[in-house]
């Protein structure tokens, strides 16, 4: 899949704690993402790197590197990343009500066809999609990742001189809400709406086009979705 970008970029895959079938390790906090991406950067790219796609829960973490200012970046893009926030207990709550489902769907072979069609209405092909994200995490990984993400806020206004922000979304998302946030997050960011998509689909189904979407963004390029 990354064949063409690695014919110009050098590419650096980054895999959260749990999230692989064969790392069973658990996630326990997005800090501990966070802080661990930061050293590595530091350590092997002296604290630089040109470009960065965080994928959902990578957005997250991709916009608390951008808001904490100790790494460089050149160009950030975050990709269906929902921004959202909640204090307890409403963080609790939320977690408790949809780790199961989501766990669920994800180690059901044969799901039971309401849930399934619940979440289709987000994800698309939703087993497919939450599939690819969570291959091989484990209930407790899965919590606290819902959980840790609600409950660490990425700071409003995010501004950087010598960084373009690309925010990229599906337009059978939350589009009102999601573009809200981006605005509000990164007041400077550049929205990349991808027609007919649900959350990361775009990545997920139409990999050659994602591909072609990030290479003109990195290069500062106007994309725009064929079928958008």
């Amino acid at each position: 899949m990354y064949t063409e970008l690695a014919e110009d970029y050098r590419i650096i895959c980054v895999g959260f704690d749990g999230h692989d079938k064969n790392d069973h390790n658990t996630f326990r906090h997005i800090n501990d993402q966070i802080l661990g991406i930061e050293k590595y950067i530091k350590e092997h790219y002296n604290g630089h790197l040109y470009g960065v796609y965080g994928s959902s829960l990578g957005g997250s973490v991709l916009g608390k590197l951008l808001e904490r200012k100790n790494v460089q970046i050149d160009i950030a893009i975050t990709g269906s990343t929902d921004f959202e926030q909640k204090a307890n207990p409403w963080a609790t709550l939320s977690a408790a009500l949809i780790t199961p489902l989501f766990y669920y769907l994800i180690k059901a072979k044969h799901p039971i066809k309401i849930l399934r069609n619940f979440l289709d209405k987000m994800y698309g092909d939703s087993s497919k999609v939450l599939g690819v994200m969570y291959k091989g995490i484990s209930y407790k990984s899965l919590y606290n990742v819902y959980y840790t993400d609600l409950v660490t806020p990425v700071a409003d206004n995010i501004v950087l001189q010598n960084t373009k922000i690309y925010c990229t979304y599906g337009t059978k998302e939350d589009t009102k809400t999601l573009t809200r946030r981006y605005i509000q997050h990164f007041p400077k960011a550049e929205l990349v709406a991808l027609g007919g998509m649900h959350h990361e689909e775009f990545l997920v189904f139409n990999p050659d086009e994602w591909i072609d979407m990030i290479k003109h963004l990195l290069k500062r390029e106007a994309y725009s979705y064929p079928n958008g």
